[in-house]
């Protein structure tokens, strides 16, 4: 084999163990983090169904949240 043979296997392998290299975790938590706000809210709204009809109970609504 000569020198450029060598070569282009060893890239090849070479990016070939880059692409099984363990990439990070996803952000799980951020998102477990975002559905207990966004349940939180759609709850409220479930229970105060007129606190967003007009400007005075929307404000009132945002203060109690």
């Amino acid at each position: 084999m000569n020198r450029s043979m060598l070569l282009i296997l060893s890239s090849l392998l070479t990016l070939l163990a880059c692409d099984n290299v363990q990439r990070p975790q996803s952000k799980s938590e951020e998102i477990v983090k975002l559905l207990t706000i966004d349940s939180m809210c759609i709850s409220y709204i479930e229970n105060h169904p007129d606190g967003f009809n007009n400007e005075i109970t929307s404000e009132k609504a945002a203060k109690e949240m």
